[in-house]
């Protein structure tokens, strides 16, 4: 088949990045192992993290390199450049990527969301799609959330909870990154009933 899904992944936890990126890489090759992989579509995969100019170490240990506008312009060029290696590129982003709006959110205040956002705008304006975009996040409540910070009606099956990557891996969840990534579709079922089938043989 020789198709290959690249996914540039936008997020400030260093820690999170890694562990996102180690977990799609192991579904990956657990769909190749169960001859699903290809029924996604693609039998290689790439995974790129991107991550802000702002770095701060937090008193827990934890690495953030947090986001800034003059960071849009990086992940602009980089986009170019992977979609002009390979046309099948997503984007995986986080939906809290500044500073400003995780301190805003540790007070449940949600309003100052905007990078992300600007992300989601520009690569799909009302005039048409340019890259597919999933998103990823540690906010337990963002089904009800996506409205008011996003502006649009689809997004309750275009977010997969960071719990469902790190904590508790589902490959389910994840195929179904994979598949907006690639088709801007939802999994099909009987290919998610197939995956839910082997995780459990699995366990």
């Amino acid at each position: 088949m020789n198709e290959r899904l690249d996914i540039l992944l936008i997020e400030d936890d260093e820690q999170h990045a890694q562990c996102i990126k180690e977990q799609l890489m192991k579904t990956k090759e657990l769909l190749e192992q169960w001859h699903i992989l290809e029924r996604i579509g693609f039998d290689d995969l790439n995974v790129e993290w991107i991550y802000g100019s702002e770095r701060i170490d937090n008193k827990r240990g934890n690495i953030y390199y947090h986001f800034s506008d003059s960071d849009m312009n990086k992940i602009q060029k980089k986009v170019r450049e992977m979609q002009n290696n390979n046309p099948h590129t997503g984007i995986l982003m986080d939906v809290i990527l500044t500073k400003e709006e995780q301190e805003r959110a540790g007070v449940n205040d949600f309003s100052k969301i905007k990078f992300s956002k600007d992300i989601l705008d520009y690569y799909e304006p009302k005039t048409g799609q340019k890259c597919n975009i999933y998103l990823t996040t540690g906010l337990r409540n963002f089904g009800t959330l996506a409205w008011g910070i996003y502006g649009r009606e689809n997004m309750e099956h275009r977010y997969i909870p960071k719990s469902l990557i790190k904590e508790y891996p589902s490959r389910k969840a994840i195929a179904g990154v994979f598949y907006w990534l690639y088709h801007k579709k939802q999994l099909p079922e009987s290919i998610s009933c197939e995956i839910e089938e082997r995780e459990l043989e699995d366990i």
